[in-house]
């Protein structure tokens, strides 16, 4: 940590008589100039090392507020007066609290959404309104740092874990202290006045960045271009990086895998050594395969969670956008300090009003009016025109509308604060800067599925092991045929089921029993997507969504719930079962998550914890309980597409199991599944439904019963999944064929 050295002297040189402060860095850069509390204060020049001017002009607690040049004899880097005559040499040391820190870098996000930062400083804005510049560590508020309240609050001091912790200032909303000392966790413990130097406060990027907002501000200058053009040419290019950054969260490339087996079998191995060497290899392609897939997975699940994150940043810096606006023209404003000239003072003798009429740059003249002024003032205003001064106060609006919100004159030693005077003139417009149109685009998820594409192994045995060789031939051209049987044989299935299907529909049509009785069919439709982590499903929503829309346009009284805890579906389910206790016909339709635990099965809320399989029985809710207790009506119809994968079986839970267990119906039921009990079913990567879903969005209108359109729904998911999933049903309906698409006529 750098040590600060003060050395106070008279300098003879100067005729006027003003006490310079010299203060001195360890890198041998150094401020040579006027000082008050131990800050610049007043006219002073900042040194480097070797003795160049790096900046100079009028300094307000160590804050260049007017930058120009100034004659290095006026502040010399080296002083040779002597100090015994007349000179004051003075020397100390500052204590370790105000010692300066060293500045480290800005955190490297290249404007994107922090992903972690450490033993850096940068900029975090929150949707509250609050704003923190200064240092982090482990991602957290750690150093010194600027915290802005909402309200226009901020403390400015030490950080710990991403609390005030050490010396702080608490300032008001209109900048004047409001309580200072030593903080910890949040609170003072100790009230006493604290001072910090420009090297603590040069760790916040906002101030750091001043002097680089300057030479953006005076690009052009000289060449036609007057400041308001200035203005709001650097606003719009600052504000387009801010909204739209350059995204670091690439794709994650998909794994490299290892070369398929290349294996010779050497003149001295025997047939059985050379099988073993060619398993073990097998073996350890096999194991290399599955740790590059699990850390591909880890790392795309990884930078999925981020670019969520990152979205989310994005809509809340679209929303802060004009608050954003206005902070950046308020700070180059400062910086850029354009010239305000004062004319035609006037003192209305009968109301006790001065008037002074104040122009920005040779823009319109506003007048502004000062009540309840001393007289020495008035006086000297009226007389001594020329020696005014004054400190615009400049005013934003929501649209980016820059005008003058009053001015403070100083004049004869004294300061007053006048108003615009619309009476008089009207308020002058100086300058907008208008948003920039264009928006970052958002980011996508990445999937995690990848492909072993290098399978085809070379086993080369021996020439002179024929019989071993055609052993081996005969084995592969074995599994050719087992998998063309299957495949055969699939073939055959399918069209068997479109057979019997089409003939059902040439038989001469049975009469609709109870077509008249289904005057009142009721459905509740339940789409779970939400599931944390690599648990998220993508199309449960989408298939609630359609599915909804489907049985409504087939005359059913539709209750829909999507992305549902624990006690939403419960609380839905007893609203369903009291709104359709009268119905004739009542459907159940699940999206989502399922598990069988010990032959139940049970649909998964999106806030029931994955993590834990000894809770699932109490978290999760029966499948059993809710077609026996829920769905009233003489006859129920339940379809779920829930057995699309058990994310319980990572938790090694007792009596957990793949897929969907059997379940027993009572009469009057029809329960379908997406597949076959014990099987797992595709989400439908790459499409809006699953394919179990998407079948019955097809076929539910058709003018069959539902035994034959569930036939034909089998058929065309296993041709869209390569026979993977089979639909399967339990029922024991009664009575006579059942037409969804007749309940509406």
């Amino acid at each position: 940590m750098r040590k600060l050295l003060i050395l106070c002297f008279f300098l003879p040189l100067m005729a006027w008589g003003q006490s310079v402060t010299e203060i001195r860095n360890a890198d041998g850069s150094k401020y040579i100039g006027e000082v008050a509390n131990n800050a610049a204060d007043g006219e002073g020049i900042e040194y480097k090392r070797n003795g160049t001017v790096s900046r100079s002009g009028r300094w307000k607690s160590w804050v260049l507020v007017d930058q120009y040049a100034i004659d290095p004899k006026r502040f010399p880097f080296e002083f040779k007066g002597n100090p015994t005559k007349g000179g004051l040499y003075q020397s100390s040391l500052l204590s370790q609290q105000f010692v300066p820190r060293s500045v480290k870098p800005e955190c490297e996000t290249n404007n994107s959404y922090p992903l972690r930062w450490d033993n850096c400083v940068g900029i975090r804005s929150f949707a509250s309104g609050v704003i923190y510049e200064g240092e982090f560590r482990n991602d957290m508020f750690d150093g010194f740092g600027t915290y802005r309240f909402a309200d226009g609050r901020k403390f400015v001091g030490f950080f710990k874990a991403g609390q005030f912790d050490g010396l702080g200032i608490m300032f008001r909303a209109d900048g004047s202290d409001q309580l200072s000392g030593t903080w910890s966790k949040d609170s003072i413990v100790r009230a006493h006045s604290v001072k910090f130097n420009q090297s603590q406060i040069d760790v916040i990027p906002s101030l750091r960045t001043d002097q680089r907002f300057f030479d953006q501000l005076n690009v052009g200058h000289g060449v036609g271009t007057n400041w308001r053009e200035r203005l709001d040419r650097v606003i719009q290019s600052e504000l387009r990086q801010w909204l739209s950054p350059v995204s670091v969260l690439d794709e994650v490339p998909a794994p490299s895998y290892p070369a398929a087996l290349a294996l010779k079998q050497e003149p001295w191995e025997s047939n059985k050594e050379f099988e073993d060497r060619v398993d073990k290899a097998r073996t350890e392609r096999r194991q290399t395969i599955d740790r590059l897939q699990a850390e591909y997975k880890s790392k795309v699940d990884e930078r999925n969670r981020r670019v969520v994150e990152f979205n989310k940043q994005q809509q809340e810096r679209q929303a802060q956008l004009p608050q954003k606006r206005r902070d950046l023209i308020q700070l180059w404003i400062s910086i850029l300090n354009p010239a305000v000239s004062l004319a035609d003072p006037a003192f209305d003798q009968q109301s006790g009003a001065l008037t002074v009429a104040a122009q920005v740059d040779g823009l319109g003249k506003q007048t502004f009016s000062f009540k309840d002024t001393p007289q020495a003032f008035r006086k000297s205003v009226l007389t001594e025109p020329k020696s005014m001064k004054a400190k615009p106060e400049f005013q934003v609006s929501d649209a980016g509308e820059i005008t003058l919100q009053g001015i403070t004159v100083e004049a004869g030693g004294i300061s007053a604060r006048g108003l615009p005077s619309a009476e008089i003139t009207p308020s002058v417009q100086l300058a907008t800067v208008n948003l920039p149109q264009a928006a970052a685009p958002a980011l996508v998820q990445q999937s995690a599925i990848t492909v072993d594409r290098n399978q085809v192994e070379q086993i080369l045995y021996r020439e002179e092991n024929d019989l071993l060789r055609k052993r081996l031939e005969d084995q592969r051209k074995q599994q050719e045929q087992a998998v063309a049987n299957a495949e055969a044989k699939a073939a055959a299935e399918i069209a068997r089921i479109r057979a019997e299907a089409e003939a059902l529909k040439k038989q001469q049509p049975v009469p609709v029993l109870n077509y008249a009785a289904v005057q009142d069919a009721h459905a509740l439709v339940i789409g779970n997507s939400a599931y944390p982590g690599s648990n998220r499903l993508a199309n449960p929503t989408n298939d609630a969504k359609a599915m909804t829309a489907k049985l409504r346009s087939l005359g059913f009284k539709v209750t829909e719930i999507a992305n549902a805890t624990r006690e939403q579906m419960v609380r839905g389910l007893s609203e369903f079962s009291k709104t359709a206790s009268r119905a004739d016909l009542t459907l159940l339709f699940y999206a989502g998550h399922g598990v069988q635990i010990a032959g139940t099965n049970y649909m998964i809320p999106i806030d029931m914890s994955l993590n834990d399989a000894s809770q699932a029985t109490l978290q999760a809710v029966s499948l059993n309980s809710v077609v026996e207790q829920y769905l009233p009506g003489k006859t129920k119809l339940v379809f779920l597409d829930a057995c699309r994968d058990n994310p319980l079986m990572a938790s090694v839970g007792r009596g957990i199991t793949k897929g969907l267990a059997p379940i027993n119906v009572s009469q009057g039921t029809l329960i379908a599944y997406a597949t076959k009990d014990g099987q797992t079913a595709d989400d439908g990567v790459g499409s809006k439904n699953s394919p179990f879903t998407s079948a019955l969005l097809d076929h539910l209108g058709d003018p069959d019963d539902i035994a034959v359109v569930l036939r034909t729904v089998r058929a065309k998911v296993m041709e869209r999944t390569n026979n993977r999933q089979q639909p399967w049903e339990y029922g024991s309906l009664t009575g006579g064929a059942l037409v969804l698409s007749a309940i509406k006529r």
